[in-house]
């Protein structure tokens, strides 16, 4: 295996892993090295057996309690008590015992469905594989809708969009490339690699595996989520809670009948069988049993839902939650971001869903303007093919469609010259346009960051002097109170190609835009769900 494969160039990788672009490995070297490396999968902790899910079901302390007063029983001939406190233990076994053990045979059995296929190049032919024999050096090509089957370094890809979310948290996609990277870029900005569990969303590509199994990214997550030490349930708690209070009383109340009981008798076996006898009573025989089968009736209703719950106590934990954390993008909306609200200098338009809210004719112009940088400091246009925008950056284009704005000319008019990418510092992106002596600067970014570079801003079409900042940042807190996400816009016209260090000099603000990410179609039904259920 090869480690910081983002930080070499992909023929070095090749090298370093004896592969062959074209090639790809041969059988006897993909054999070997399948010895040596082991499967491409997660390592599981191993199911549990039999005897140690029967013997989970004694160990527990109100069992221990029960266990206790069936021998005192025995002791002093109440075999009948006995007995009951045997059935009673026998029968919470044998349930627990028996919903355990379906459900673990339930998830194994998914486990060994669940098997991928993955297109590799081995022999010099391409061939479809089973993703578990997959080794370091392996040339695998990968298309829209598949999942990654390892971590790779991207040899060549088009137009390839990858969705990370189940290693990073994040939504939204991101897009690859197969340039070299410093060693010091960290996972989530590895554009050249591709890990293992991820989703093709658009694009194919060409890459050679680089870590498998437990070495991958996602491997080393798993490896730690199972080194994590178990926790008691809730139910685990209060049961033990409750088994601890009832050792106190038992004891409690057997010495006080045996202290009472020989201050007023002579017979000292008498009163100690009768303060014992009195304790094992006060045990509830029936509370594991009840709590069992409640547990049980519920681990049942869930599997008629499809949900597979490994251990008894699991049921009850969910029942106890009452706070659910999420993610909002992607999860509660549909990561599709909107136009909502245009606020220029002299007016604050809220547009509606049909975009036909009217906009005063004097503010046109300047309405024009700020659809203009929008369009030209934008990655999503038609006008760049190898490139893909985000979602501000199609609701951007979509709005100036929308609307009738003619993009199409815009950028036509006004070609790319330079462009300087969302730098995550500055939080702003910059480019400028246009044929030789009528350059003219688009800016766009956070308004704080925006502001800081603008010396004008305009105003039914003309430039005044920017002396209201503090009223623009008031309208910002206003919009952001409400919800939106806030972009701020700003351009100027020059004669002269402006290099890195003079593009962001003196610039002209014209206006900020709210943008809105709308809740899912079934988000409100899903809220009121939890909501019924006490969440």
């Amino acid at each position: 295996m090869i480690q910081a494969a983002h930080s070499l160039d992909p023929e070095e990788v090749v090298e370093q892993l004896s592969s062959h672009i074209n090639e790809g490995l041969t059988s006897v070297d993909s054999t070997e090295r399948l010895r040596r490396y082991g499967e491409n999968i997660l390592s599981r902790k191993k199911p549990k057996s039999v005897g140690r899910i029967l013997l989970e079901q004694l160990l527990s302390p109100i069992v221990y309690i029960l266990a206790g007063a069936m021998f005192f029983a025995l002791f002093f001939n109440h075999y009948f008590e006995a007995v009951a406190i045997l059935l009673v233990l026998i029968i919470n076994t044998l349930i627990g015992f028996f919903m355990e053990y379906k459900a673990i045979r339930s998830f194994v059995a998914l486990q060994k469905m669940v098997q991928t296929v993955s297109r590799v190049i081995r022999d010099g032919k391409e061939q479809e594989l089973p993703s578990r024999i997959l080794v370091p050096g392996d040339i695998i090509l990968i298309r829209e809708g598949e999942v990654v089957p390892a971590d790779a370094r991207l040899i060549e890809q088009k137009g390839l969009l990858i969705k990370e979310s189940m290693l990073t948290g994040e939504s939204e996609q991101v897009e690859k490339n197969s340039n070299r990277l410093s060693q010091a870029v960290n996972l989530t900005e590895q554009a050249n690699m591709v890990f293992n569990g991820t989703i093709v969303t658009r694009g194919n590509a060409k890459a050679i595996i680089t870590t498998t199994g437990d070495d991958s990214a996602i491997g080393q997550i798993s490896r730690m989520t199972q080194e994590g030490g178990e926790k008691r349930t809730p139910l685990q708690k209060k049961l033990n809670l409750l088994t601890n209070w009832l050792i106190i009383f038992t004891v409690i109340l057997a010495v006080i009948i045996v202290v009472t009981g020989l201050m007023t008798s002579n017979d000292p076996e008498l009163m100690l069988k009768t303060g014992i006898a009195l304790a094992v009573a006060a045990i509830p025989e029936g509370l594991p049993v009840v709590a069992t089968i409640t547990l049980a009736r519920g681990m049942v209703r869930l599997s008629r839902k499809k949900v597979i719950i490994k251990e008894l106590e699991s049921v009850q934990t969910l029942g106890e939650t009452n706070i659910i954390c999420t993610d909002k993008t992607g999860t509660l909306t549909d990561n599709k971001m909107t136009v909502k609200v245009i606020q220029l200098s002299q007016e604050k338009v809220i547009m509606d869903d049909n975009l036909d809210t009217p906009i005063k004719e004097h503010q046109k112009n300047d309405l024009n303007e700020l659809i203009k940088v929008a369009v030209l400091c934008n990655n999503a246009n038609p006008g760049k093919s190898e490139k893909h925008g985000d979602a501000i950056d199609e609701a951007l284009m979509d709005f100036g469609n929308r609307i009738g704005f003619d993009i199409e000319n815009t950028i036509n008019t006004y070609p790319e010259v330079f462009q300087m990418p969302f730098d995550a510092d500055l939080k702003l992106m910059a480019t400028t346009n246009g044929p030789p002596e009528a350059y003219i600067v688009n800016v766009k970014g956070a308004p704080e960051n925006v502001f800081k570079y603008c010396k004008s801003v305009l105003d039914d079409g003309k430039i005044l002097n920017f002396s209201n900042r503090e009223e623009w940042e008031n309208r910002v807190e206003e919009l952001a109170a409400e919800g939106f996400k806030v972009l701020a816009f700003a351009g100027r016209s020059t004669n002269k190609l402006p290099n890195v260090n003079t593009l962001l000099e003196d610039l002209v603000l014209i206006g900020i835009i709210g943008f809105l990410d709308p809740p899912r179609n079934d988000i409100k039904q899903a809220i009121q769900i939890y909501n019924d259920a006490g969440i």
